[in-house]
């Protein structure tokens, strides 16, 4: 008999920093502190008019944001994935199922248990 796959867990820490901006989150805790994205940085992209600023996952989860899941209508092995409120650049991910297992392409920046229960399925 196989052993049972143990579910897949967010990260052990909800207080690592995430970019308001574009919704990149980095290896650092809100108590180190961050003062830049290497993204927005990025030459190609831009710094708000405000300036750089940071959050937490736990602060998001605090918040009323949530993913919204939606059959593609088009196919209906494709399910698109977005956050409600927008966050960050309001990116969308699509997630493919198969036979085999799924697979995500692209990424939203808002992460909570359900979104990563779904997409394990």
């Amino acid at each position: 008999m196989a052993t049972p796959t143990p579910p897949v867990r967010l990260s052990t820490s909800d207080h690592l920093l995430v970019c308001t901006a574009c919704g990149a989150q980095y290896d650092v805790d809100e108590k180190t502190g961050k003062d830049e994205c290497r993204i927005c940085d990025d030459p190609r992209q831009f710094v708000p008019e405000t300036g750089q600023s940071f959050t937490t996952l736990a602060n998001l989860q605090a918040g009323n944001y949530k993913n919204v899941f939606e059959p593609c209508k088009q196919n209906g092995n494709v399910v698109e994935i977005w956050t409600e409120p927008k966050f960050g650049i309001g990116q969308r991910a699509c997630l493919i199922q198969t036979p085999h297992g799924n697979v995500l392409w692209d990424l939203v920046a808002y992460l909570d248990q359900d979104t990563v229960d779904k997409v394990c399925l």
